[in-house]
């Protein structure tokens, strides 16, 4: 299995710009933002293909803490 193979399988186990904010309910824009801020990381695979890990997107969401009676 050749280097370039591997990257591509690597690929397919992440998620796009645009799948990563459709599953977040936000634009690709916000994605960019986030990444370019430093918030939620991404993985560049080519010039042009970046790829978004689906458990980096589930530990954005922080729970509210709440008042406790």
């Amino acid at each position: 299995m050749s280097r370039n193979d591997i990257q591509t399988a690597a690929a397919y186990r992440k998620l796009t710009i645009l799948e990563a904010a459709a599953h977040c309910g936000v634009s690709d824009r916000t994605i960019r933002t986030w990444i370019s801020s430093g918030i939620l990381p991404a993985y560049r695979y080519g010039p042009r293909v970046v790829r978004i890990d689906p458990s980096d997107l589930n530990d954005l969401g922080q729970r509210i803490p709440t008042r406790s009676a």
